[in-house]
């Protein structure tokens, strides 16, 4: 999770709390108490599968009344990497594809490995 920006999060970036549930942003009143100037609402599923809704409202760092955080949520990635042997004591070499298929069909004489990797910024 990314520290809050709620310039970010008004744009309609997605923002997370500090358990790692989706947050909607609804607005922001400058004019509020400093503890109710953003408000907004957590989707989660009830006990029974029912979707609820749990209002909050934070100040500007994203701190919210009950002590959790909100954040921005990383943007996720995903690649395949097709894999090459060294060459006479060059490194490695790898080249990064959007799915398994693309990196088969790109897959050159020698290849070691396909490899899915993942990762969030």
């Amino acid at each position: 999770m990314k520290p809050f920006n709620l310039k970010a999060a008004l744009l309609g970036e997605p923002v997370v709390d500090n358990l790692g549930r989706e947050v909607v942003i609804a607005g922001y009143n400058p004019h509020a108490q400093q503890h109710q100037r953003v408000t907004g609402w957590v989707r989660r599923k009830g006990i029974d599968g029912t979707a609820m809704d749990f209002v909050f409202r934070s100040n500007e760092s994203g701190r919210t009344i009950a002590g959790n955080q909100l954040g921005m949520a990383g943007v996720k990635h995903e690649v395949w990497i097709n894999v090459y042997p060294a060459v006479a004591g060059q490194p490695v070499t790898v080249y990064a594809y959007p799915s398994e298929e693309a990196a088969n069909r790109a897959a050159g004489l020698g290849r070691v490995a396909c490899v899915k990797t993942k990762w969030e910024e």
